[in-house]
């Protein structure tokens, strides 16, 4: 988010990223689009960043649609969250719902509760009406999810880890794609015990005290909100990202190449920078990836009954990560956690 002076008199502008964050129903025909507004009530102006084929770095002017009963929203506020965090959810809640409700569900990283300065920020130097609506909001919420992305956890190869020195190939650790959307299958109903053994959180602790610190400094009591501690691998440096079935078997054949030690540039995304300092400094070091299909432990692995991967990602109690051990490397098999899988066109 962004400060901009906009026509509602909103001192925020909503940047939205991602692909396919607008439902194909509001392009079909006038039924549909219709339909998909009503559903949709809430109508957010915004900037989209990075639509369609433009650069992440441009943006486009639209609208958000919005449905506070089922949708969840991932707000990274900048400076001054009076003008961005707190004027956004002032409108959201009184200029652009009719049902004035706003947001219900909130999808929250570390990086958005204090990669910015609500810790300096005092209630009582908010202005009363929209300090009410932002409280109003903390308390009403539904549910909120703690979000943990990992760019590591599915292939460690010992000691390059700089987590174990031991070979793992964690096959059911979900991937999270850039589309928004997404289904909630309940229980993961893949066969992943052996897998939740070997999971690797890197950020966890301090977004549920940032958020537990927000609360009390608001005066906000919300006993009712459902907590959910959101894990997923997310891959680097893959261009655009993964947003549909080919970008999705694209990325695994590439992950298995890497897997099986195999050099080949098939899958090589012609945007990688092959021209930056820290490329040309990572080819000259020449450090050989240890190959984890040749460690003992996988090479007669039958690929036929290996547990098939999940793009989207998972849901996990809180209380999984009541615990004092600091390391990355968590046992999570007493939590069986709930799987979401993305919609992939």
């Amino acid at each position: 988010m962004a400060t901009l002076v906009a026509t509602n008199g909103e001192r925020h502008c909503a940047i939205v990223s991602g692909h396919q964050v607008l439902s194909k129903l509001l392009r079909v025909n006038c039924e549909s689009r219709e339909a998909a507004l009503e559903f949709y009530r809430v109508h957010i102006p915004c900037r989209f960043q990075g639509l369609g084929d433009v650069k992440e770095t441009t943006t486009t002017p639209g609208t958000l649609y919005f449905n506070p009963e089922y949708d969840f929203l991932k707000i990274r506020p900048q400076y001054h969250v009076k003008d961005t965090w707190i004027d956004f959810i002032y409108h959201l809640k009184n200029t652009y719902d009719p049902h004035r409700i706003g947001l219900l569900n909130l999808a929250a990283s570390v990086n958005d509760l204090n990669g910015n300065d609500m810790h300096l920020v005092e209630p009582s130097d908010v202005d009363p009406v929209a300090r009410k609506a932002f409280t109003d909001t903390l308390s009403q919420l539904h549910e909120v999810f703690f979000l943990s992305k990992t760019g590591q956890g599915r292939q460690i190869l010992g000691w390059q880890s700089g987590i174990t020195s031991d070979t793992i190939l964690n096959r059911s650790f979900p991937i999270v794609p850039k589309t928004p959307t997404f289904e909630r299958l309940g229980r993961d109903p893949r066969p992943i015990a052996e897998d939740l053994k070997n999971v690797v959180v890197h950020e966890r602790g301090a977004v549920i005290t940032f958020w537990r610190e927000l609360l009390i400094k608001w005066a906000v009591s919300a006993p009712q909100i459902e907590y959910h501690f959101y894990l997923t691998f997310e891959p680097l440096h893959v261009g655009k990202g993964i947003h549909d079935h080919k970008s999705a078997s694209a990325w695994l054949r590439k992950e298995d190449d890497v897997w099986r030690g195999v050099e080949s540039s098939r899958d090589q995304d012609p945007k990688e920078d092959t021209t930056s300092d820290f490329y040309r400094a990572w080819r000259k070091l020449n450090i050989k990836r240890p190959v984890g299909a040749k460690h003992e432990k996988y090479k007669n692995e039958n690929l036929e009954t290996a547990v098939k991967p999940a793009f989207g990602f998972w849901l996990f109690p809180l209380a999984a990560l009541d615990r004092d051990d600091e390391s990355k490397m968590l046992d999570m098999s007493e939590f069986w956690p709930e799987l979401a899988l993305s919609d992939l066109p």
